[in-house]
């Protein structure tokens, strides 16, 4: 841990050193009690983006400092008029962190970041300047005008493996699933999305890690009669279930591709799942032209990548674009406004065929 905080460390020094003097001003956000936080005058330009992060907050320090470094990197290959705010906050200080950003005079308030901090924002407050949302609201909930989400969601990744089951001819799927709360988030969202489309979940079944449950296991998906299965696990947890429990063609989510080389991945054979370019796609031209952060962890590369993207979505706000028709290739998928103020994003469909990773069309 320590030595990934040091990598992020380094990673935002080179980012900052690279930027223009006015490039980045750091905010604080949180406030003793019973006072307000509050902007202080300052001599610096109005900035062009203000980024709003729990970078105070413990359990999602890390996480944020991942993205900001992203943001920044690519705030400084822009090389727009104007800077960045970073605005940090602790817990429950996000409203008065969003405050402060819009205080600051911003063309585009980006953050905040976890599903709660944007549901109390949204709560707190009417009128919004424009904005990029970073993750979505923890219920449905119509969005102001002005504002945008872009973020990295399991569902929207759910539903499009299951597009791409459909796409295969699948009719009969069998799930395999983890016990932590996002491995059930993608299974519901999965699951509708496959029986919306007339396939049917044929059997479901949770797996934590015990090997001795696979012979039970493999008897219900063989019992089930699929013709698929979707493993819904951790890069560990499928690569022991994987080769025990089936040869049926396997769908997953980008949870078990955790940046090991390819070679590591000879059990998941024939397991189609969907990842970001930045992650498995090295050619592409939006990720060549980004520094890439020498990190080992796949879930803060994921957020690197999202800073990187939230800058370009931004940069097209604060231009005046019209959000419906933001059309980007992103670092992190096809990104698109197509569809409302939730902004479509689109991964790569990826399998692993002969211990590489190569992409489903390619395969074919």
């Amino acid at each position: 841990m320590k030595r990934l905080a040091a990598r992020l460390a380094v990673l935002l020094a080179l980012a900052l050193a690279a930027a223009t003097p006015a490039l980045c001003a750091e905010e604080d956000a949180s406030a003793t009690a019973g006072e307000r936080p509050e902007l202080r005058p300052s001599p610096k330009p109005m900035p062009r983006y203000a980024l709003v992060l729990p970078l105070k907050v413990a359990a999602f320090k890390e996480p944020a400092e991942a993205l900001r470094a992203g943001f920044l990197a690519a705030a400084s290959a822009g090389a727009e008029p104007g800077g960045v705010t970073v605005v940090s906050h602790g817990e429950n200080d996000a409203p008065a962190a969003f405050e402060l950003a819009a205080a600051a005079g911003a063309l585009v308030v980006v953050g905040p970041l976890t599903r709660g901090d944007v549901s109390s924002v949204l709560a707190a407050r009417k009128a919004f300047p424009a904005t990029l949302l970073l993750n979505a609201p923890e219920r449905v909930q119509p969005l102001p005008e002005k504002v945008q989400i872009l973020a990295l969601s399991l569902e929207a990744d759910a539903r499009q493996l299951a597009r791409l089951a459909w796409k295969d001819g699948r009719e009969r799927v069998a799930v395999v699933a983890g016990d932590a709360a996002f491995h059930r988030r993608f299974v519901a969202a999965f699951s509708e999305a496959a029986e919306q489309l007339g396939m049917t979940i044929a059997h479901s079944a949770a797996f934590s890690g015990d090997t001795t449950l696979l012979p039970l296991l493999r008897q219900g998906i063989e019992t089930a009669n699929a013709d698929a299965l979707l493993l819904a696990l951790d890069a560990t947890e499928a690569r022991l279930a994987r080769g025990y429990l089936s040869a049926l063609p396997a769908y997953a989510g980008g949870q078990v591709f955790d940046g090991r080389a390819a070679t590591e991945l000879v059990e998941l054979a024939n397991v189609r799942f969907v990842e970001m370019p930045w992650l498995v796609q090295p050619d592409h031209p939006a990720v060549m032209a980004y520094p890439r952060p020498d990190l080992e962890d796949a879930t803060s590369q994921r957020l690197y990548a999202l800073g990187i993207d939230a800058y370009r979505v931004a940069s097209l706000l604060a231009r005046g674009l019209d959000p419906g028709a933001i059309e980007l290739d992103g670092v992190t998928g096809r990104i698109s406004g197509r569809q409302g103020a939730v902004l479509v994003r689109e991964a790569n469909a990826m399998m692993v065929r002969q211990g590489e990773i190569v992409a489903i069309d390619a395969a074919k």
